[in-house]
């Protein structure tokens, strides 16, 4: 219900208890899904869809509010924890703040617009271009 996930949703954009579990499930399957990869000749990659509400001041504003710690809430933590860990087991990261905007996004729905999904697909290109240069074919 909305008095038990958003408080927990709001959690997960800052430094506590709730998100340092839930981001080190994202460590474990990060880690497994490279290693799998690894193991079957496939190349890793990480590129997070951000929320619409994260480039919607007021919107986030609605969500900080139920943050244990609202001081501390920052709409980028997500991607920045998700960068460290692709960082440390050398995953190719693309963070979606750094991309995507609001106008992305249908209005008041989780679902991209045109716009959106044309973006998704430039990203996805971007890094499949990148990964093919590092890469001895």
């Amino acid at each position: 219900g909305y008095k038990t996930s958003m408080p927990e949703i709001a959690d997960l954009y800052h430094k506590n208890y709730l998100s340092d579990y839930a981001f080190g499930a994202v460590d474990y399957l990060v880690t497994e899904a490279k290693q799998h990869c690894d193991n079957h000749g496939g190349t890793f990659a990480v590129v997070t869809i951000p929320l619409w509400w994260v480039f919607d001041e007021n919107a986030a504003n609605k969500i900080k509010r139920h943050s244990s710690d609202a001081a501390k809430f920052s709409s980028r933590y997500p991607d920045e924890r998700t960068a460290e860990i692709c960082k440390r087991l050398k995953v190719p990261f693309r963070a979606g703040t750094d991309y995507f905007v609001r106008n992305d996004y249908l209005p008041n729905d989780f679902h991209w617009s045109k716009a959106g999904n044309k973006k998704a697909a430039e990203i996805i290109d971007e890094l499949y271009v990148s990964l093919l240069k590092t890469k001895k074919l």
